[in-house]
């Protein structure tokens, strides 16, 4: 009966070994973090459809969204960073990072990033201007009820890095002053959304 023990507790002790040997040696850690604008001075200046001249000095607000993440590695298999979609809030202003997701993947190169939002909607507080008027309120990506926006961008995450952090950099200063009635068009805002790895 002793003996028994004693084997049953070598077993769970090297067990519990392998699992974590596998976690630090046989995985990477990668956390996806959102920023509501990372523009580098915090302003922007664009024409609108129709010619309107709209800028943004520094938005001001909340950013609300809910979106899965994936990698896509060199072979072209996708790995998910997130088990099912996430609601996020930031500030607008590029101040805070919230995390979308933190998970272990295999130590594989990864060249792709992709993120998948279902609802995007921003609440202004100030620093946006269009035809010399301020847009203050709800402005929001006109994403169909069941459809969504595909962000996809390529990205360099090597085997050899145990833990890498993406950021996506919703880039608010350069889709927010496209709103109409509002709303803004899901391709103006994907095309302005940037990923990055730290």
């Amino acid at each position: 009966m002793q003996m028994r023990k004693i084997a049953l507790l070598l077993v769970a002790l090297l067990a519990a070994g392998c699992g974590r040997d596998a976690i630090a040696g046989g995985y990477k850690e990668v956390e996806t973090v959102a920023v509501g604008d990372g523009t580098p001075d915090g302003s922007a200046s664009r024409a609108a459809a129709g010619g309107a001249r709209w800028s943004v000095a520094v938005p001001q607000g909340t950013l609300s969204f809910t979106a899965r993440a994936s990698l896509v590695a060199e072979d072209g298999r996708a790995v998910p960073l997130t088990e099912q979609p996430r609601e996020v809030r930031v500030r607008l202003d590029g101040t805070d990072r919230a995390t979308l997701s933190r998970a272990l993947v295999p130590p594989v190169r990864y060249t792709r990033a992709r993120v998948v939002f279902t609802s995007v909607a921003a609440d202004v507080t100030g620093g946006l201007t269009i035809g010399g008027l301020p847009l203050l309120g709800p402005v929001r990506v006109a994403i169909p009820a069941g459809d969504s926006v595909v962000v996809e961008r390529a990205v360099a995450l090597e085997p050899e890095r145990t833990r890498e952090t993406l950021v996506v950099d919703l880039n608010a200063s350069a889709w927010l002053g496209a709103a109409l009635g509002g709303n803004v068009a899901p391709a103006m805002f994907a095309a302005a959304v940037r990923i990055r790895s730290e």
